[in-house]
């Protein structure tokens, strides 16, 4: 492992961002509640023909790691020269404060490769996780690790096939991760394992272990005011209690290659699930003794990115890679029917989040699409091309500032309002 203080390719700014920026509104991926939902101010208005007006640029290295802005800094996590780079950058000028970096392999993995995991901040603290499963604690002021840990040689998890994508999260005391098990066939997270495990965020020591579930790739949610966690790992959905670990519920949802790759997403006393490979979406009613099956559908298929939930209507990117007819467009679902209310196949793929009840989309392709998060039809408001080049990676936004990345890990970061 290297400690370096190498400076990443920062450009120079092109104007500053006014004022302070408290930026802890967006310290996770997809957001504060991990929704992927805003209420920040989108003046699409003001960018006219030009494009919204660019703040700084940066290149953080290859990955899918979104950005992460807390305390006046922005997170970025890459991978440059089989080194895995973490870094804080001013989230005014995109200057870099502080990196830390250790060795660790690009792994295309049928992809760009590099990091897959988004970093996670709280009180002071910033956590990353690298697909080899190398798990920091940095003090987020100025770079130094706190603690460290490794899923497989210290928390006894088994890699998936694909290397761990998954974001850690935080409720109260407790890191929760899912370095996974050996097990594919049956559900096991009633036993004793490494299928979920809860550490202590300030120190790194297990508070509890369970289970041995082949992990999948998608981050746990946290639910319920803190106390819930809902996991989909290779097995399917289970929900756990934050304090003990113990199985609330469980569903069997069988993907190929173990791809469960989506975070779920909770409304009320619903839980939605999704994959791709022909799997298809589930709405689960969740009960105080389990959950019960709404509905399933083949129609809305995420297998990498997530969809976002808003009024009602689940917007999405479908990729339909085994199923006939085969093929990929952005969908809108009614959340409570499984209903496809409308389609289109311009974006195909991408990631997205909802800003001042708009769509921000980032395509496969780089650019930059606003559309009104409409249930009755796709109405794009304007688009501009910002990054090119392939990308995956799911938007940010804190304090009027929108943040932007593609996988080969150039970044943007434009002023939203």
């Amino acid at each position: 492992m290297k400690h370096l203080h190498l400076p990443l390719c920062v450009f120079a700014a092109v104007t500053l961002v006014a004022g302070n920026l408290d930026a802890s509104k967006w310290p996770q991926r997809r957001g504060p509640n991990q929704d992927g939902v805003s209420n920040e101010k989108l003046n699409v208005a003001s960018w006219g023909n030009q494009g919204p007006e660019v703040l700084w640029r940066a290149d953080v290295g290859t990955g899918v790691s979104s950005m992460i802005a807390a305390d006046g800094k922005v997170f970025a996590f890459g991978n440059e020269s089989n080194e895995d780079r973490v870094a804080a950058l001013d989230a005014k000028t995109g200057k870099q404060l502080w990196e830390f970096s250790y060795e660790c392999p690009l792994d295309p993995r049928q992809f760009t490769g590099g990091t897959a995991s988004s970093p996670l901040y709280d009180d002071g603290l910033l956590y990353t996780l690298s697909h080899r499963g190398d798990l920091y604690a940095f003090n987020a002021d100025d770079g130094k690790v706190v603690w460290q840990k490794h899923l497989v040689k210290d928390l006894g998890g088994k890699r998936p096939g694909w290397g761990y994508a998954q974001s850690p999260v935080i409720t109260g005391d407790k890191l929760i991760v899912v370095p996974g098990g050996t097990e594919k066939g049956k559900n096991t997270m009633g036993s004793d394992g490494a299928g979920v495990v809860a550490l202590n965020k300030k120190t790194g020591e297990t508070i509890w272990s369970v289970g041995d579930n082949l992990a999948g790739y998608g981050t746990p949610l946290i639910y319920d005011g803190g106390s819930k966690v809902a996991i989909f790992n290779a097995w399917g959905l289970s929900g756990l209690d934050t304090a003990t670990g113990k199985e609330l519920y469980t569903e069997r949802w069988k993907t190929a290659y173990q791809v469960n790759a989506a975070t779920p997403i909770v409304s009320d006393d619903k839980i939605f699930i999704s994959s791709g490979y022909g799997t298809g979406s589930g709405l689960f009613k969740l009960t105080g003794s389990g959950a019960t099956k709404d509905w399933t559908s083949k129609d809305f298929q995420t297998q990498m990115t997530n969809a976002v939930l808003f009024d009602g209507t689940l917007y999405g990117f479908s990729m339909h890679h085994v199923s006939k007819p085969a093929g990929r467009s952005f969908r809108a679902v009614d959340f409570d029917t499984g209903k496809v209310l409308w389609e289109t196949k311009d974006p195909n793929m991408g990631a997205l989040i909802v800003v001042d009840g708009k769509l921000v989309i980032q395509s496969d392709g780089g650019e930059l699409i606003i559309a009104e998060a409409d249930p009755k039809e796709f109405k794009e408001i304007t688009r501009f091309q910002l990054l090119g080049g392939k990308n995956w990676v799911t938007p940010a936004i804190a304090d009027g500032v929108l943040y932007l990345r593609n996988n080969a890990g150039k970044v943007v970061a434009v002023k939203a309002s």
